[in-house]
């Protein structure tokens, strides 16, 4: 029908908003809002140059982050956790 037709793509719409919003939200907390707050009021723009760096910065991590956790199927925390807490190996096989 002519509705479902436009709701679709208002949906994904609505979608995409909402995981970019999570994603904000996961990385942007109040600590971060009021050292940002007592940034700008103390330097102004002077520290403007630090937003574009900051976003490139995050832009690699969270790249590398999502490319790991396609190609090996872990997250972040269980690939660090399996890299410095590696499970013992099971009792060796005895040669036939």
């Amino acid at each position: 029908s002519a509705a479902s037709s436009t709701l679709h793509p208002i949906l994904a719409q609505v979608i995409s908003l909402l995981y970019w919003a999570m994603l904000a939200a996961s990385t942007i907390g109040p600590g971060t809002i009021t050292l940002m707050a007592k940034g700008g009021a103390d330097y102004q723009l002077q520290l403007g140059w630090t937003v574009p760096l900051a976003s490139i910065t995050a832009y690699v991590v969270y790249e590398a982050v999502a490319r790991l956790q396609i190609d090996a199927g872990k997250s972040l925390g269980g690939a660090l956790f399996q890299h410095y807490f590696p499970s013992p190996d099971p009792v060796p096989s005895t040669p036939p």
